[in-house]
């Protein structure tokens, strides 16, 4: 069968086209007397190869990687696909919900309303045990924690659901679906090493001094909307049929 799971090469490719540019504009930058940094140059090079894993861990790899976790677990539970068979019953062509997916449903839904009030009162109680030490959120527990915290929000219902409406037939299959979008988002996670070499490249070279470029919004943008584009494609190409 055809993969129809966006295909991350292309963005790839044209990330190393981009990184191939970028190093042969620092050459002849320099060469001109331009405000860059030559990336031809030993210093240039040694840079590069001392700055691989530090450019690749400055990028949200580890964050996203935790959260693939939790919508695995999401996406092979079925869950999502109750919700919107729920939502859509009245309309034509979409059946009911059975008994047993129905109460899986109520069930997921009220473990995940229970989280997100535990949440609430660890951050905002008077005990306030999530916040730093300052009383507020800088440099907080929640915010340092935030991508263990929503994975397990995306965890637990989806959890439930599947141990309750037999889509997890065992604790096996429930640990079999943390690594379930591993394989369709394999591409984005050579993408994003790819992109944040070139991201730091491009600062090294003082590209972005230069063209008085924000990298605190460009980078953003070369990272998550890619991801989100791939996991939208990954869920809505094939994700398995809830029971």
């Amino acid at each position: 069968m055809k993969n129809r799971h966006w295909d991350c090469s292309r963005a790839t490719l044209g990330v190393m086209m981009a990184g191939v540019l970028l190093v042969i504009g620092s050459w002849a930058g320099s060469l001109q007397e331009l405000p860059v940094r030559n990336m031809l140059s030993p210093e240039g090079i040694r840079w590069f190869l001392q700055s691989l894993l530090p450019n690749a861990e400055a990028s949200p790899w580890l964050t996203l990687f935790v959260l693939v976790l939790g919508l695995g677990v999401l996406r092979e539970s079925g869950l999502v696909q109750a919700i919107c068979q729920a939502l859509a019953f009245r309309q034509p062509g979409v059946g009911r919900l059975s008994r047993k997916r129905r109460q899986a449903l109520v069930l997921a839904l009220a473990f995940e309303v229970l989280y997100v009030v535990s949440l609430c009162i660890g951050t905002f109680s008077r005990h306030e045990i999530l916040l730093g030490v300052t009383g507020t959120l800088e440099r907080s527990p929640f915010l340092a924690g935030w991508p263990l915290l929503a994975s397990v929000g995306l965890m637990l219902p989806g959890s439930i659901y599947g141990l309750a409406s037999d889509k997890f037939r065992g604790l096996l299959d429930l640990l079999r679906s943390l690594s379930a979008l591993f394989v369709p988002m394999a591409g984005f996670f050579v993408y994003l090493f790819c992109v944040s070499q070139l991201l730091g490249m491009f600062c090294y070279a003082g590209f972005d001094t230069w063209w008085g470029v924000r990298m605190d919004i460009l980078a953003p943008l070369f990272y998550y909307v890619p991801f989100f584009v791939c996991l939208v494609f990954s869920y809505s190409s094939d994700a398995p049929a809830g029971k």
